[in-house]
């Protein structure tokens, strides 16, 4: 299975019917709309995701698999509750971290790629 197709599959399986293919992100840092999925790469890890508003909240669900698994037999589903302001941070070793910050009133996440480990920041 090409990786075009796993995008459409992972995207089936997590039942957004509303969304088009997702846009490919190829910048360290981008923004998110809510329904609007993207689809980019973390270290060894494919990443293709989307989040909604829950009451002012961001509720992020993402499927990810290994870069190059053509047969996407090893899919993992997660799905993080981000509060309005708040981080959720995902690490793929070898090779890059990504954070999702839920902007105020889940209006927008801001996504950053990092390359090695992810770090706290001071205000974490």
């Amino acid at each position: 299975m090409r990786q075009r197709d796993f995008r459409a599959l992972a995207l089936g399986s997590l039942a957004i019917f509303a969304l088009a293919t997702p846009a490919r992100a190829e910048k360290a840092s981008f923004e998110l709309a809510p329904m609007r999925a993207a689809s980019f790469d973390v270290g060894v890890k494919h990443v293709v995701g989307y989040f909604l508003d829950s009451g002012g909240h961001c509720r992020l669900i993402l499927a990810i698999v290994e870069v190059g698994d053509d047969e996407a037999s090893n899919v993992s589903h997660v799905e993080f509750v981000v509060a309005s302001g708040a981080v959720a941070r995902l690490q793929a070793n070898p090779g890059g971290s990504v954070s999702f910050t839920c902007d105020t009133r889940a209006r927008a996440m801001h996504v950053t790629r990092n390359e090695g480990l992810a770090r706290r920041s001071a205000a974490d």
